[in-house]
């Protein structure tokens, strides 16, 4: 029991550093959002199975270098199929700055998953590290606030 509880800590510390690096990193990026656009759909929410715990905290998937959406619409497709999490928005960030948020995002929906999906699979990690922030300050702050009343 006490290493399972080390071994989460350093897990948790290990992802507070890791995520301190990414959002100073990507203070002084020259790579700028110049535009969001969104495409928010209606959609039924479905109901999450009682073995999962529920939450109405997203889960973000990212692809990785050289990757796109076939990267991790396996894992969104498995995750749906047995109940335990419900796709909400995708979101295309394009190599001229342009977000494009496509879905819908309920206040009901329990453990909503959000694909972002890089135009410019070869960018450099600073440009990113930027666009990822700017995705997150988005879900935070801009497109969620307008969804979720």
């Amino acid at each position: 029991m006490k290493q399972m509880r080390t071994g989460t800590l350093l897990l948790l510390l290990t992802f507070v550093i890791v995520a301190a690096i990414v959002l100073l990193g990507a203070r002084n990026s020259d790579t700028k959002i110049t535009k969001v656009t969104s495409q928010l759909t209606s959609r039924s929410v479905r109901g999450i199975k009682q073995q999962y715990q529920q939450s109405k905290t997203a889960t973000i998937f990212l692809h990785g270098y050289n990757g796109g959406a076939y990267s991790t619409n396996y894992l969104i497709h498995k995750a749906e199929q047995t109940g335990a999490a419900q796709k909400a928005l995708v979101v295309h960030v394009y190599k001229n700055g342009v977000m494009a948020f496509k879905g819908y995002w309920q206040r009901s929906i329990k453990n909503p998953m959000v694909q972002v999906v890089f135009q410019d699979n070869h960018a450099s990690q600073k440009a990113q590290i930027y666009w990822l922030h700017q995705v997150l300050v988005q879900l935070k702050g801009g497109i969620m606030r307008s969804v979720i009343r």
